[in-house]
C-alpha cells in the first residue's frame, strides 16, 4: 500500500475512501462476519458495534410507543370535543325550533325541494311538508311565484317566504349562524 495511503488512513477515519483512491483497499469501519459465522478476534461482535446495533431498535421502539400514545391522547381529544359540540348544537336547535315554524311547499320528486329537505334534515330542523299539485298548483296559490320549492318560515308573528333552493339553504344557514330574520333581505317577499 502506498505510504500517503497509509498515513491519511491513520490520521482520518473516514478517509477509506480517499485511501481507495490513492490505491489502497478500504478498510470497514464495523468488524463484519466471516464465512464460519464469527466477527472480530474475541469470536463475536465488538460492544460498539452490539450497541450500534441494537440502538436504532431500541429508538425505533421509543417512537414507535410515543407515537401510539400521542396518536391515543388527540383522538380521545377529538372525541370530546366532537361530543360537546355536538351538545353545543344540539342545544341551539332546540331553541331555535321552538321559535321557528318552517313549511315547505314541494313537489315528491323535484331535486330542488330534496336539496332543500336533505338540508334541513341534516341540521335537524322541524319542518312540515306541503305536497303540490304539478298541474292545479292550488297550494301555492299564495304565492306570485309559480315555482317550487317554497319555504314559508313563520317566526311569532312575521313570516317570510324564500322561492329558490339556493336562496332557502342560504338564508337558513344565516339564521343558523346569526339569529333572526331582517326584514330588509332583498331575496324575501312579505
Amino acid at each position: 500500500m502506498d505510504p500517503a495511503a497509509r498515513v491519511v488512513r491513520a490520521l482520518w477515519p473516514g478517509g477509506c475512501a480517499l485511501a481507495w483512491r490513492l490505491g489502497g483497499r478500504p478498510q470497514p469501519l464495523l468488524p463484519t462476519q466471516s464465512r464460519a459465522g464469527f466477527a472480530g478476534a474475541a469470536g463475536g461482535p465488538s460492544p460498539v458495534a452490539a450497541a450500534r446495533k441494537g440502538s436504532p431498535r431500541l429508538l425505533g421502539a421509543a417512537a414507535l410507543a410515543l407515537g401510539g400514545a400521542l396518536g391515543l391522547y388527540h383522538t380521545a381529544r377529538w372525541h370530546l370535543r366532537a361530543q360537546d359540540l355536538h351538545a353545543e348544537r344540539s342545544a341551539a336547535q332546540l331553541s331555535l325550533s321552538s321559535r321557528l315554524q318552517l313549511t315547505l311547499y314541494q313537489y315528491k320528486t323535484c331535486p330542488f325541494c330534496s336539496k332543500v329537505r336533505a338540508f334541513l334534515d341534516f341540521h335537524a330542523l322541524p319542518y312540515q311538508v306541503v305536497e303540490v299539485n304539478p298541474v292545479r298548483r292550488a297550494e301555492i296559490k299564495f304565492s306570485s311565484y309559480r315555482k317550487v320549492p317554497i319555504l314559508v318560515a313563520q317566526e311569532g308573528e312575521s313570516s317570510q317566504q324564500l322561492n329558490d333552493s339556493s336562496v332557502i339553504i342560504s338564508a337558513l344557514k344565516t339564521y343558523l349562524v346569526s339569529g333572526p330574520w331582517k326584514r330588509s333581505s332583498p331575496t324575501t317577499q312579505p
